[in-house]
């Protein structure tokens, strides 16, 4: 019997208020052919935000830096986690960031750049063989 087995990634963040001890545990599904073309729109727009407001910040570029975190989130995390996890950090935004974007650096980013790549090796052996004549 030939056998398929599909690759199914979750991974766990936990954040913990040192103050207060409160935790918050999202499970984050990895399944990268669903979030693939999201995540790097989203990546995308996060950089050029990030960019225009590193060049002085402005009401404006504030709210795009914003809406751009917001979605980037909402692409790993899913609507309702996202929530959560703003709700968890409360308006302390550079601090949820400091603690987020590291996870998102060390642990989502790499699951995607290997599954792109394998996702890319793969069309490459995709080949369909001709039946001989």
């Amino acid at each position: 019997m030939y056998q398929i087995k599909r690759n199914h990634v979750v991974e766990d963040l936990k954040v913990t208020d040192a103050g207060t001890g409160e935790e918050l545990v999202l499970h984050v599904d990895l399944s990268v052919d669903q979030i693939l073309q999201r995540y790097m729109q989203a990546a995308e727009a996060f950089t050029k935000a990030r960019n225009n407001a590193n060049k002085g910040l402005t009401e404006e570029r504030v709210e795009k830096l914003g809406e751009a975190i917001l979605n980037l989130f909402v692409v790993i995390f899913g609507q309702e986690q996202a929530q959560k996890l703003v709700d968890f950090y409360g308006e302390s935004y550079t601090e949820m960031l400091a603690d987020v974007v590291p996870f998102i650096n060390e642990v989502v980013a790499p699951k995607i750049n290997e599954a792109q790549q394998r996702i890319m090796a793969q069309y490459q052996a995709a080949k369909v063989q001709r039946p001989n004549r």
